[in-house]
């Protein structure tokens, strides 16, 4: 019997395994097809970490889910990337019965600004110890957000 299997969403640090099982299965499946440098080819490209512009996750959080680690490369800010990871994300947590999306962010950030232009309300604010800086807490009521595409 093989072993435990996780199932998640991917990070950069898991690009160079996502890319070894990709090409494992493609290989496996395609060389006949498309041949092996081609297969090898398109591989790399799909799961190049030095591609990978933006990352999000959330986590379970009293019944619902709070927005962690949500990062675009300064490079690609105010392409609409970070709406796009939020939109996944909402539509993820909304897929496993959440009713809120919750995230905090330090005070002086462009974060700010982005949670409030993306319809997330803010609800309260405190301090973040770890930082030494004041922190803005924000909810996203996922009744109040349209399905999109993602959720489908």
């Amino acid at each position: 019997m093989a072993g435990a299997v996780t199932v998640g969403r991917g990070r950069p640090a898991n690009a160079p395994t996502v890319q070894r099982v990709a090409r494992a299965a493609w290989h496996a499946a395609y060389d006949h097809l498309l041949g092996a440098g081609t297969v090898q080819q398109r591989v790399a490209s799909w799961f190049d970490p030095d591609r990978l512009v933006g990352v999000a996750e959330a986590v379970p959080r009293d019944g619902n889910y709070h927005l962690h680690r949500p990062y675009v490369h300064p490079d690609r800010w105010r392409e609409g990337i970070g709406s796009r990871l939020l939109e996944g994300v909402t539509a993820a947590v909304r897929g496993r019965g959440a009713d809120r999306l919750t995230v905090s962010v330090v005070d002086g950030g462009p974060a700010v600004a982005f949670y409030g232009e993306s319809g997330l309300e803010r609800v309260g604010e405190g301090y973040d110890d770890a930082f030494d800086l004041p922190r803005y807490d924000y909810v996203l009521e996922l009744s109040a957000v349209p399905p999109s595409s993602t959720d489908r």
